[in-house]
């Protein structure tokens, strides 16, 4: 795959969400049938950092000069990796749990109490 060809596809935005740490999902339907080869090509860009650049009429190379350069993301800590799955759990468990409703800090907490109980009850076994 070479990462210097740009390609454009025709799309529509379709939904944009907040994620947790500043980021957003963005879906974009296409229009019609896209090519094989632009399927191919997406599948490549799968899961790297890269541009989108996206506007109401076809994109002309003069529109794309002078891009800054990318920072590459922060590797996130195993701790921080663990809070975003509790919090999505959380998203899912408060609508069941009136007493985790709105009130992420309580589940968080009482989700790794249980975590750090579990663990502390292995070292008594030994």
């Amino acid at each position: 795959m070479d990462d210097k060809i740009i390609f454009q596809v025709p799309g529509c935005l379709n939904k944009i969400k907040s994620m947790s740490g500043n980021c957003w999902r963005i879906e974009f339907d296409t229009q019609d049938n896209i090519s094989s080869e632009a399927i191919k090509r997406f599948a490549e860009l799968k899961d790297k950092l890269g541009w989108m650049t996206v506007n109401a009429h076809q994109i002309e190379p003069e529109d794309i000069i002078n891009l800054p350069e990318l920072k590459q993301p922060k590797k996130k800590s195993k701790s921080l990796q663990l809070r975003n799955v509790l919090y999505r759990n959380w998203e899912q468990d408060q609508h069941h749990y009136e007493i985790y409703k709105d009130n992420f800090d309580k589940y968080y907490e009482d989700k790794m109490d249980k975590l750090i109980d579990h663990f502390k009850d292995k070292l008594n076994e030994r």
